[in-house]
């Protein structure tokens, strides 16, 4: 016999299913049109800067992110469905009036909806997230007034809202630096470029499968695998993919980019012969031959490739480094010792990973410059700062309870950390700095090259050189320290920061077109794992409540559901995800594929890992942060403050005009 569980522990379930069926047609019809909305304005900013930079078409970036938000939808988003369901409301005070809570999640979806189309109407990049966290604050607030909603969960929201765009920006202009410093600026772009294309793939591949398999989906049976298995497969499927790019995505990338050239050029040729094709580098002035795979073993090749690599990547064991850089260094290494004491008991492999990684660090950004001790100077301070705030950092955030630290705050941990470390390297660089730089000279009769110090009645006159401009910085007693400090601060990041008048080779940035193209499938996926997971959590609260008339919500998200909600949010992408794909891909900022890879690698990882904690944050947000950070990095000027502006006001509105749609919805039904 064959009978329902559900009803026989509640009969009044069907009488309850038949009042409010109602509300689960209109509550469908309501999210398909939160799908419409959300397709053709959030889905757009993901793949936006793939399409602004010219790496993708429409038609392109609409099958990437039909395929790619899927799967982050799928496999991660259930943890902040969960989040948006059950914790910004207390679904407890709706457990006697069930109907309340169903009539709610209507208003939630009309409300959130109606401000999402007006906004693409409108052509401005909103956040679903915001419109959702809006609609669901002015329904509970009608409903159960300020008790009704659970504060502390809308301060993190919130609070995150600001956070993300800001760590989103610094992850993509660091990475963007990096590019620059790895690749646009050397000699022979493309030759780095290349070099490093595999490694991209690599981390793209293994971040995205950490995410999915690491505490994965329940549904999917991902949530049990062990962390050793998970990295395993994550690091395993890489290291293949990277092969395959490698042996056969590069050798089709190099005739793609020379399709229509019929000379070689620098670095980079191919040769016809009638075996086949030969295709040649140099690195570091020694040329290195690879033939076909055909015509060589594959092992012989990788071996051949993988030597060619660390050839390029490692610093040069041939090169003499400068006596005074490490002169200098001597006196970095005296704060750095001290910051090893702490750090004990951290893993001898990890601290290998990470003291290489630093070194090769120090090696891109001072050993291997032309002037290497004007580098030097020049992050002396940023080291110091870094350690001090590590130290303090580590020291008072959950400190020693004997000494009553361990409920320190993290925001009051993080000020007086940076508060310090700033102390710190002001005093590196205006004490410590001028009788470093007399130390290393003690020796020597003469000045050296960038940096010389000159004898004078009144006191030393201290002068270096970068970029070919000369900047005289005289002694603290002869000048405003103000002056001083931003004269120091103006030269620091001439030299640090990207040469705006620099022309970027034209192949090397036709080279980082192949790679956004993988970023931008990593922005998608990890676009799926959060923003789609929030506009789908009404309907699913709405299902489940209809499903049991029990506010509880203790079933995850049938994947029934999870679908349905994706089904209406790619119809809105190819209706009309075109209006917003041109305001944040064409109109905010100048985009080239190096800074557009750089804005969604550092967008991905910012929104991955927010999603792997459960916390709803927006990925529009954190996709103009990136965007805003890299272009100014780029030009001010590239920037379009204006539209920016616009940007900004619209997620100012978007929470309380959300709310008063759904407050407004949310009168009428109940």
């Amino acid at each position: 016999m064959n009978f329902d569980i559900t009803t026989t522990l509640n009969p009044d379930l069907p009488s309850f299913q038949h009042e409010y069926l109602w509300a689960v047609i209109v509550g469908a019809v309501l999210a398909l049109l939160l799908g419409l909305g959300m397709g053709a304005n959030d889905v757009s900013n993901a793949f936006g800067t793939s399409v602004g930079s010219k790496v993708l078409t429409m038609k392109q970036a609409y099958i990437l992110a039909t395929i790619f938000e899927v799967l982050g939808a799928v496999l991660i988003g259930f943890s902040v469905t969960d989040t948006m369901r059950k914790h910004v409301v207390d679904i407890n005070l709706y457990k006697e009036e069930p109907e309340v809570l169903l009539a709610g999640q209507v208003s939630i979806l009309g409300g959130s909806s109606l401000y999402l189309i007006l906004a693409t109407i409108c052509k401005l990049p909103v956040s679903s997230t915001q419109s959702v966290v809006g609609a669901t604050v002015g329904f509970s607030l009608l409903t159960k007034g300020m008790a009704g909603i659970e504060w502390m969960e809308i301060l993190q929201i919130v609070v995150s809202w600001f956070v993300s765009p800001i760590l989103s920006a610094l992850v993509s202009s660091s990475i963007y630096l990096m590019v620059d410093f790895a690749v646009l600026r050397r000699k022979d772009p493309i030759n780095c470029g290349l070099m490093i294309l595999p490694f991209v793939y690599f981390i793209c591949v293994v971040l995205n499968l950490l995410s999915a398999t690491f505490h994965g989906s329940e549904l999917l049976k991902l949530s049990n695998i062990p962390l050793w298995v998970c990295l395993v497969i994550s690091i395993g499927v890489g290291l293949f993919t990277a092969l395959i790019v490698e042996f056969l995505v590069k050798p089709r990338l190099i005739r793609w980019i020379n399709y229509s050239d019929s000379d070689s050029f620098t670095g980079i040729y191919i040769k016809s012969s009638g075996q086949g094709s030969m295709i040649s580098w140099n690195v570091h002035n020694q040329e290195l031959d690879a033939k076909d795979i055909n015509s060589t073993s594959i092992f012989r090749k990788a071996a051949k490739k993988m030597l060619q690599f660390f050839h390029w990547f490692l610093p040069d064991r041939a090169r003499k480094d400068d006596e005074k850089t490490l002169k200098l260094f001597s006196l970095v290494q005296v704060v750095t010792a001290c910051f090893a004491v702490v750090s004990w008991f951290v893993s001898p492999i990890l601290s290998a990973l990470v003291s290489s990684s630093i070194y090769l660090m120090v090696d891109f950004a001072v050993l291997r410059r032309k002037d290497p001790i004007n580098c030097g100077l020049m992050i002396l301070p940023f080291v110091y700062f870094i350690c001090v705030v590590l130290n303090l950092l580590s020291a008072t955030f959950h400190g020693s309870e004997l000494l009553k630290l361990s409920n320190i705050p993290l925001w009051v941990c993080l000020v007086i950390s940076i508060g310090v470390g700033l102390f710190t390297a002001l005093i590196v660089e205006f004490l410590v700095k001028p009788r470093l730089i007399r130390w290393i000279n003690y020796s020597d009769s003469d000045s050296f090259t960038g940096i010389y110090i000159k004898s004078s009645g009144q006191g030393s006159m201290i002068s270096w050189n970068v970029h070919n401009q000369e900047l005289d910085a005289k002694d603290i007693n002869s000048t405003s320290i103000f002056r001083k400090a931003a004269k120091k601060m103006l030269q620091f990041f001439h030299w640090f920061l990207p040469d705006r008048a620099r022309k970027d080779d034209e192949k090397t940035l036709k080279l980082f077109s192949l790679v956004q193209v993988v970023t931008a499938c990593f922005a998608g996926f990890a676009h799926g794992s959060n923003d789609i997971s929030n506009t789908i959590a009404p309907l699913t609260a709405l299902w489940s409540i209809y499903r049991e008339e029990d506010v509880s919500q203790n079933q995850p998200t049938p994947i029934y559901v999870l679908l349905f909600g994706v089904s209406a949010i790619y119809l809105g992408l190819w209706l009309f995800g075109h209006r917003v794909i041109s305001t944040v891909g064409q109109k905010m900022a100048t985009i080239h594929p190096a800074s557009g890879f750089s804005i969604e690698f550092g967008c991905a990882v910012t929104v991955l890992l927010a999603s792997k904690i459960g916390i709803p944050v927006s990925t529009t947000h954190c996709l103009i942060g990136s965007i805003v950070a890299v272009g100014v990095l780029n030009s001010y000027e590239g920037v379009n403050w204006l539209i920016f502006r616009n940007i900004v006001l619209s997620w100012l509105v978007t929470l309380p005009a959300s709310g008063l749609f759904a407050a407004g919805i949310t009168y009428m039904l109940v």
